[in-house]
């Protein structure tokens, strides 16, 4: 069970998390020392690098992110520390459903989908257990639903 902390270290936690000038530290450390350690296991979560198709640009962005292995799949959650719109990668997602994923020192693509409503309802006691914080910013995120995205692995 991991300890809970009071609900401004959390928001305090996800806006530093997914603060631009955090994700370049990340991932450049990420890859150094492939996933291992805290790079790679924080807050009771796995972390993965994310690399999407930017839905106006075209181009690759990859992103450090929290994420739940459920069965064969990754579950990323789209909650940008309890802001009042989607991430970035969430909408590149959206729009190019097909990634990759680097996870420690292994890569391999996957397919997105946006977990429906039934299924979002199963997943966030999961994706809650493994880091109290997504409660709290799904709370914050007043002016929109906080998406799940369902990683399936491409074979």
């Amino acid at each position: 069970m991991v300890r809970r902390l009071p609900d401004r270290a959390y928001m305090a936690i996800g806006r530093t998390l997914t603060h631009p000038w955090f994700h370049p530290f990340h991932r450049r450390l990420y890859r150094r020392i492939g996933g291992r350690g805290i790079v790679g296991r924080a807050l009771g979560m796995d972390m993965l690098l994310l690399t999407t198709t930017g839905r106006r640009t075209g181009t690759t962005r990859t992103v450090p992110l929290g994420a739940i292995q459920v069965g064969e799949a990754w579950v990323v959650i789209g909650s940008y520390g309890g802001r009042d719109h989607d991430p970035a990668w969430a909408l590149n997602l959206r729009a190019h459903p097909r990634a990759r994923v680097q996870w420690r020192d292994a890569g391999w693509l996957v397919v997105a989908r946006e977990a429906e409503p039934v299924e979002a309802d199963r997943l966030w006691p999961i994706v809650t257990a493994a880091y109290p914080g997504y409660a709290v910013y799904r709370a914050a995120a007043t002016a929109r639903p906080v998406p799940l995205f369902v990683l399936d692995r491409v074979t």
